[in-house]
C-alpha cells in the first residue's frame, strides 16, 4: 500500500490487535502449537540407542509457523501439526509459486498483468479444492461467520479484532491472508537456518542449553510443565543472541523490499535521490558487511552481541532489526515471530538433544527470495534433567 494517508489509516486499525490483551491472547495460542509440535516429537520422532526416528524438518517447521498463524488469525489451526502432513496441499503449492512472489515483488507492475484475462486463469481463485485458493475460501468463510450475531467464533482471534476495528470485509480477508502467508514462511525459514547454525556449532549448542537448564533449575516454583513465557524468554541473553546471530547471517526474506523516494526527494548520506526512485535494501549484504560485523563476519558466533558496548549493540539491533523493515512500514507480526522462535528453542532443547542425520550433506538449500530447505533429517534423543 503506497498511498502514506491509507497506510496510515489501515495501520491504525489493525495495531491495537498485536499489544496488550491482543498479544497476550495470542501467546496463549502459540503455546498450544509449541506443545503440539513437542507432542509430535513425542508421539513419533524420539530416537533411542537401537532405534532411529529421524525427523525431516523443514516442512516440520512449516507446519508449526502455519498451525501458529492459522490459530492466531482464525482462533484454530489448520492442523498440519495433527495430521504431520500438509493439509489441502498447501505447502506444495506455495513452494511453487514462491519464485513467483519474488518475480512480482521485484516488479509489481506484472501484478495488474497477472489480474488480467487470460492470464488471470492461472491464479489462485476461492473455487480451488487445494493450495492458496482454499485458504482464501477458508478466510473468507470465516469472516462470514463472524458476522452472524452471537456467533461465539474466534472470540479474541485477529478476525474479531478486525472487524471491531471497522475493516472493510475484503481487507479482513486480506490481511488475514498475508499475515498466514507472508508471516509462516519467514518464521520458519528463521527456525530452520537458526537451528542448523546451532547444530553446527557445538561450544554454541551447549552454552544455549546450559542456560535454559539453569533457567529451569532456578525457576522450579513456578515450572509446571508448561511453557516458557515470552517475557522470560526475552530475559535469557545467550538465547535472545542466538536468535539474531542465526537472521544476521540468514535474513529470511532476501528480496529488495524496495522503498519509494517521496515527490520531494531525500538525500541519504550525501546522496541525493530523486522523487519516485525506488530504493531496495540487501539483508543478506547487510548482515555480512564485514566493515560493520567484523572479520568474523560469516562466522555464527552470539557472543557479538554479549560483547559489544552499549552504543555498539544498539546499531547492531538497529540493522539486524530491518528484517522486520522499520519506522510506520515495520512488521506488525514482529513480536509473534520472536515469541515463537524463543519458546521454540527453549522448549525444544530443554526436553531433546538434536543431532544432524547426514553431517556431509545436513540440508538442500535453494533461494527464490526466500531461504527454502529440503532433506533436513535430524534426530531427537531424550534429556535426563
Amino acid at each position: 500500500m503506497r498511498d502514506l494517508d491509507r497506510h496510515k489509516e489501515r495501520k491504525a486499525k489493525l495495531s491495537p490487535a498485536f499489544v496488550g490483551q491482543g498479544l497476550a491472547t495470542m501467546e496463549a495460542r502459540v503455546d498450544k502449537q509449541v506443545s503440539a509440535f513437542l507432542d509430535l516429537v513425542k508421539r513419533k520422532y524420539v530416537s533411542t540407542p537401537g532405534v532411529s526416528r529421524p525427523m525431516e524438518f523443514g516442512h516440520r517447521a512449516q507446519y508449526f509457523t502455519l498451525d501458529v498463524a492459522t490459530c492466531v488469525t482464525f482462533g484454530e489451526p489448520f492442523g498440519f501439526l495433527k495430521k504431520d502432513g500438509d493439509v489441502e496441499h498447501y505447502v506444495e503449492l506455495t513452494e511453487s509459486m514462491i519464485p513467483m512472489f519474488g518475480i512480482l515483488g521485484s516488479l509489481p507492475w506484472l501484478v495488474h498483468v497477472m489480474h488480467v484475462w487470460p492470464v488471470n486463469k492461472i491464479m489462485p481463485h476461492e473455487g480451488d479444492k487445494v493450495g492458496f485458493g482454499r485458504l482464501m475460501k477458508f478466510a473468507g468463510d470465516a469472516v462470514q461467520k463472524r458476522l452472524v450475531p452471537g456467533d461465539p467464533s474466534g472470540e479474541h482471534d485477529l478476525i474479531r479484532a478486525y472487524l471491531r476495528a471497522g475493516l472493510a470485509l475484503e481487507d479482513v480477508i486480506q490481511e488475514c491472508i498475508t499475515l498466514i502467508v507472508a508471516g509462516s514462511e519467514t518464521t520458519s525459514v528463521a527456525l530452520r537456518m537458526i537451528l542448523i547454525a546451532l547444530i553446527s556449532t557445538p561450544h554454541a549448542y551447549r552454552k544455549l542449553q546450559a542456560e535454559i537448564d539453569t533457567y529451569h533449575s532456578t525457576h522450579k516454583a513456578a515450572n509446571t510443565g508448561g511453557i516458557i513465557s515470552f517475557g522470560n524468554a526475552k530475559s535469557l541473553p545467550y538465547l535472545q543472541a542466538t536468535i539474531r546471530e542465526g537472521m544476521r547471517l540468514w535474513p529470511p526474506p532476501s528480496g529488495a523490499f524496495s522503498k519509494v523516494v517521496p515527490k520531494e526527494g531525500d538525500t541519504v548520506s550525501g546522496y541525493y535521490l530523486p522523487p519516485g526512485t525506488e530504493i531496495g535494501q540487501s539483508m543478506y549484504g547487510i548482515g555480512r558487511n564485514e566493515a560493520f560485523w567484523g572479520p568474523d563476519v560469516n562466522v555464527f558466533r552470539p557472543e557479538r552481541w554479549l560483547e559489544a558496548s552499549p552504543d555498539k549493540l544498539l546499531e547492531m539491533q538497529t540493522a539486524s532489526d530491518l528484517v522486520f523493515s522499520s519506522g510506520k512500514f515495520i512488521c506488525l507480526g514482529k513480536p509473534i515471530a520472536q515469541m515463537e522462535m524463543a519458546k521454540f528453542f527453549v522448549e525444544l532443547l530443554r526436553r531433546y538433544d538434536i543431532a544432524i542425520v547426514n553431517p556431509p550433506k545436513p540440508l538442500k538449500l535453494r533461494d527464490p527470495i526466500t531461504w527454502l530447505t529440503s532433506d533436513f533429517w535430524i534426530r531427537f534423543t531424550k534429556r535426563e534433567v
